[in-house]
Formats: C-alpha cells, sequence, structure tokens
C-alpha cells in the first residue's frame, strides 16, 4: 500500500511514506483522503473545491477532524455529481444542522462525532 501525506513540513517517523506538501498534489494520487488537521484560520477549507477535484470520481473523503478544514458546498456539488467518489463525515459546517442534501445521497456516510477517548463519553 502506498501512504502519502501532506503537513507544513515532513515529520519523522514516517520513513516508507511519501511526503507531499501541496494538498492538490495528496489528493491526485489519493483513493482515500484522510482529514485530520485541527482547525484554524490557517486550515479554513484546505480541502478546497482544486483538492475535492483532484481526488475525483473514485475518490473518497473521510473528515475525522473539524467540517471547517472542508469546502462543504464543494464537497456536496462534487458528491452530487459524481465528481466526488463518496464522503463518510462525522461534522458539519453549521452545526448542530447539517445541509439536508447530505441525507438524499447514497456515496455519504453520516455518524455522530466521536472526538473524545473519554469512557463516560462513550457511554452516551
Amino acid at each position: 500500500m502506498d501512504v502519502a501525506y501532506s503537513d507544513i513540513a515532513e515529520k519523522p517517523g514516517t520513513e516508507g511514506w511519501t511526503f507531499e506538501k501541496d494538498p492538490v498534489a495528496l489528493a491526485e494520487r489519493s483513493d482515500f483522503l484522510f482529514v485530520t488537521l485541527a482547525a484554524s484560520a490557517a486550515t479554513r477549507h484546505i480541502v478546497d473545491r482544486n483538492v475535492i477535484e483532484s481526488l475525483g470520481p473514485n475518490g473518497m473523503i473521510i473528515n475525522v477532524s473539524r467540517a471547517s478544514n472542508i469546502d462543504e458546498s464543494a464537497r456536496l456539488d462534487a458528491l452530487e455529481t459524481g465528481r466526488l467518489g463518496a464522503a463518510a463525515l462525522d461534522v458539519f459546517e453549521n452545526e448542530p444542522a447539517h445541509d439536508p442534501r447530505f441525507l438524499a445521497l447514497d456515496n455519504v456516510l453520516l455518524q455522530p462525532h466521536h472526538a473524545s477517548g473519554r469512557w463516560r463519553h462513550a457511554r452516551r
């Protein structure tokens, strides 16, 4: 399996992985794009229309970070038109509400957000 990642700089302990500084370049070579970064002004919509289009109709976005990291409108448009293959999501830009168009899509997996590793939260 080919593993690639994007970050500000290469990380130690990633020997055997390919570093792609540019998120578009990462998406072009990926089947699955896991979004795992913290939310900030610098990361807002870092997964934009260009990244989504580069992932393509066979690609899948799995977001386990914050909703603001992905341009939700661009993702929805790409999912509806088949320019993005699928998405797995547990956060939305207008939480607690979500765009009802997500519910009409067969290529989207929606689930509640599970950010905490604490047992008392897992029991809820």
